[in-house]
Formats: structure tokens, C-alpha cells, sequence
């Protein structure tokens, strides 16, 4: 934030002080990192479609093009946020298009609109109280950064033709429709997904639910996690990660995910940050027989899924259908197969398979030294005889480390976790979790996990340095 706040006792109360020293902080950090490619001067500042914010956007642009003239500068601007005092006129003009469409009422106050601006985004982001507002944020900074804006991608590059944008924010589902506009539009030159990585705060806003109030911001404790993120909160990848590889162009193989059999045919709750309540799993204790969707992520022009070696028929895949096909079938252990095809030509397979019970706990180490500090990063999954991460299998793990290092944080990515981060216990969450140590001297680690229902334990030792 800038002069504004959008919380209590935030940066706003500094800003004026310290917007200068921050900003070179900024800059001469990471000054000769190569993956640095553009600076935000800000993201979502209400004020910036203002006469104030497009000085204090202009001067910040400058400080930094002072300090590095080598890159440039963009503000990550959601129209609506920009609106700002703005905001009644726009739903004003929102409710008689809906009303003159027979939609419902927008509503009186802001509340309402923000209720129904999900199913209207393109039409609230294309209002004019916007395209005034986005005129003076954009005329200071070399990129314009769009938040949740892609219908205005088209429009405002024809209105003006020397604006380069770029996605500085959307949502993970609408990559298939961004991404072909990113290829299609020269001034478009790319999108930034929220989000790469999980994280803790913004708690539920990609949790999916069946009742009302316990989904997105509205998810109750012990809901912790944001739970949108491309990676879960220990790195490892989620099905909107593969889904973003296939439309990219970066993978030739499908992927395979599985909507909630548990829940089939319920109503689900979610947010726009989220496709479905979906894993890539064929384990499910206790749905057989019963109806299941498959989802699967493929590129070529079709795709063909097997259940157990019978083919469930052939249907569009790629950029026809959004990347995304979906199958329903009947859940049955074994082995779902996934191949993708280009012209006739089988271009790529994906085999998904019921795992067995638990056998034993995997322990895998990798240790990351920055800034005279040793960070070991110790994997535990749950896997059966074959190797495979039983993923349905929810264990409690105790840990015990011995030598010269510290349990710094034990969880797994699990969005509603039941124990604290830095105590030695927790449990796997779809067969996995995560053991941070700190390093306080060069004597070799030794580790032991136990997993408390089947009194296995697994041990790993962590040679000296």
C-alpha cells in the first residue's frame, strides 16, 4: 500500500518516510539476479487511478529507472481496487446491463457486488469509470500490469496501441484462455499466475467446501492455508501446475486427476481461484462401483482414457476444449491409462494407479546453505511394496532428531492442519509431509520418524559437513 491502508497499522502509516529507502533496498538486492525481470512499483493500490497516485506512481517508476536502467517498471493494478470512489458508478452501469439482460439485482452497496462479481468480471472490469481510471495508472510505469483483467486485453490494445500488458495476476483456471490470448496478441507478453507456491494467511481462499461458510475467505480454524498454489506449501506439485505444463506447450503427456468420489454429485463451494475439488489419485477406499469424474490435462486434438485396459472412448483435448477433458466412470481399483493424440498419432501416455497399503516411511534429505545458514529439507512419504505414495493413508509421525541440528518446522500441506508447525508431531497429508532442520554444527544428523498407528520407523542419517 502506499497512502491508503488496507489494514489497520499498515505500511501506509510509513510510506511517506520510507517509500525511497525501500524501494533502493529493493533494487540493490537483487540487482545482478538473472531471473529479475520487471519491478512493481505496487500491487493493488486503490489510489493509483488518482491524481496523487499517478505522481507518486511516476515518482517511484523514476527512482527505481535511476538505480537500474536496464529493466522496467509496472504496477500490478486490479480495476476495481483502482476504482476506488469510482466503485458506485461502476455498479450503477453493472446493474442495468444485468438488469437489461434479465439478470439478477446487483444490489445497493458493494457487498452485493463483489457477491455477484464472479460470474461478471468481464463486464465489471470493462465498465468506463475503469478505462478513465486505468489511463492515468498506467501512463507512468513501461508495463501495465492487469490483475484479474484479461477482458480488457483485446479491447485496450485497439484504444491504445503503445501499451504493452502484461498478467500480472489471474486465476489459475483461466490459463487455457489467457495463454492463447498471451500468443495471440503481440502487446500481451505474458501471465503470472495467482499462485506458484502455497502459503500461510489469505486462509481458505482455494479450500473447497460442501457447506456454505466453510469455503474460500470465509473458511473457519483451523484453516490456515491459502491452499491455491500451483506447489503445495512443501513443493510438491498440484494438478494445476501440470494442467499450466499442457497449456504452456511444455508436456506431451496427459495428466490424470480425480474429483472427489466422496462427494459426487454435491453441490461444491469454492472460489474462482480454484478448478475443482480434484487429486491425482486412483485410491479410494470404499467407492467401488460408484460414479467418479476424471480430469484429465492433455494436449494433441484428443485423448483416450482406459479403465483397467477397456477404453471409455476417445474425446477433444487441447486448445478446443480448454485443455482440459472431462470422463465419468465408476471407480474400480487398478490402473487408469490417459493417451493423448495429435492428427491419429499417439503423442503421449499417463498411467494412474491404486496403491497398496503402507509399507514403510521414505525419508529423503536435501540440505540448502544461504547466508551461513544450513537449512535440511527432509521428505517423508508414506509408500507402499511397490514404491508408490499411498496417498489415502493419513499417519500420525513423531520425530527425533539427534547430532548438530534443530527441528525448526514439521507439517505437512495440509490446508486445515491439527498440530503446530514446530512441534515434533504431525501427520501425512495424501501420504506426505515435511521435516525442516537447522544446522548448529559440522557432526553428522541422525533422524527418526515414527508413524504412531503402525509403530514403523523409519531412520536417516545426515553425514557431517
Amino acid at each position: 500500500m502506499w497512502t491508503r491502508s488496507k489494514s489497520d497499522n499498515d505500511y501506509a502509516l510509513f510510506f511517506d518516510r520510507w517509500w525511497e529507502t525501500d524501494a533502493e533496498a529493493m533494487v540493490r538486492k537483487d540487482y545482478n539476479h538473472p531471473s529479475v525481470i520487471l519491478y512493481s512499483v505496487g500491487n493493488e493500490i486503490p489510489e493509483i487511478g488518482t491524481d496523487l497516485g499517478a505522481v507518486l506512481c511516476g515518482q517511484i517508476s523514476d527512482k527505481i529507472r535511476s538505480l537500474d536502467s536496464g529493466r522496467f517498471t509496472l504496477a500490478s493494478i486490479n480495476g476495481i481496487f483502482a476504482a476506488g470512489d469510482c466503485v458506485d458508478q461502476i455498479m450503477a452501469d453493472l446493474q442495468d446491463e444485468m438488469a437489461a439482460s434479465g439478470e439478477v439485482d446487483v444490489g445497493a452497496n458493494v457487498n452485493d457486488f463483489m457477491s455477484v462479481m464472479d460470474d461478471h468480471l468481464d463486464q465489471s472490469v470493462t465498465q468506463p469509470a475503469i478505462t478513465q481510471r486505468l489511463a492515468m495508472a498506467c501512463s507512468r510505469t513501461d508495463i501495465a500490469g492487469y490483475n484479474y483483467m484479461t477482458a480488457r486485453y483485446e479491447p485496450d490494445g485497439e484504444a491504445y496501441p503503445n501499451r504493452v500488458i502484461v498478467g500480472s495476476e489471474t486465476y489459475p483456471p483461466e490459463i487455457a484462455r489467457n495463454w492463447g490470448l498471451v500468443k495471440r496478441l503481440p502487446y500481451v507478453i505474458g501471465d503470472f499466475t495467482w499462485t506458484g507456491w502455497d502459503y500461510i494467511g489469505e486462509a481458505g481462499v482455494g479450500v473447497v467446501a460442501y457447506a456454505p461458510g466453510e469455503d474460500g475467505f470465509g473458511a473457519q480454524f483451523p484453516c490456515q492455508l491459502a491452499y491455491c498454489g500451483d506447489f503445495d506449501l512443501t513443493g510438491f506439485r498440484r494438478p494445476n501446475s501440470y494442467f499450466r505444463e499442457v497449456v504452456f506447450g511444455l508436456r506431451k503427456d496427459p495428466y490424470i486427476t480425480v474429483q472427489n468420489p466422496y462427494r459426487y454429485g454435491q453441490d461444491e463451494k469454492h472460489t474462482v481461484w480454484v478448478i475443482s475439488d480434484n487429486h491425482s489419485s486412483w485410491t479410494y477406499p470404499g467407492c467401488e462401483g460408484k460414479p467418479v469424474v476424471v480430469e484429465v490435462y492433455a494436449p494433441g486434438d484428443e485423448v483416450e482414457l482406459f479403465a483397467n485396459g477397456v477404453s471409455l472412448g476417445r474425446k477433444p483435448a487441447g486448445e478446443a476444449a480448454g485443455y482440459r477433458t472431462l470422463f465419468e466412470t465408476v471407480y474400480a481399483p487398478g490402473t487408469l491409462r490417459a493417451v493423448a493424440y495429435e492428427n491419429g498419432t499417439e503423442i503421449g501416455s499417463m498411467d494412474l494407479k491404486t496403491t497398496g497399503a503402507a509399507a514403510q516411511l521414505r525419508l529423503t534429505a536435501e540440505e540448502v546453505s544461504a547466508d551461513d545458514e544450513t537449512l535440511i529439507y527432509v521428505d517423508i512419504a508414506a509408500v507402499d511394496a511397490d514404491g508408490l505414495v499411498c496417498d489415502a493413508e493419513k499417519l500420525t509421525l513423531q520425530a527425533r532428531v539427534d547430532g548438530d541440528a534443530a527441528l525448526l518446522g514439521f507439517g505437512s500441506s495440509n490446508p486445515k492442519p491439527v498440530y503446530n508447525y514446530i512441534t515434533d508431531t504431525t501427520e501425512t497429508f495424501y501420504g506426505r509431509a515435511l521435516l525442516i532442520l537447522k544446522r548448529t554444527g559440522s557432526r553428522a544428523v541422525d533422524v527418526t520418524v515414527t508413524a504412531k498407528e503402525q509403530q514403523g520407523t523409519a531412520a536417516l542419517r545426515i553425514e557431517a559437513v
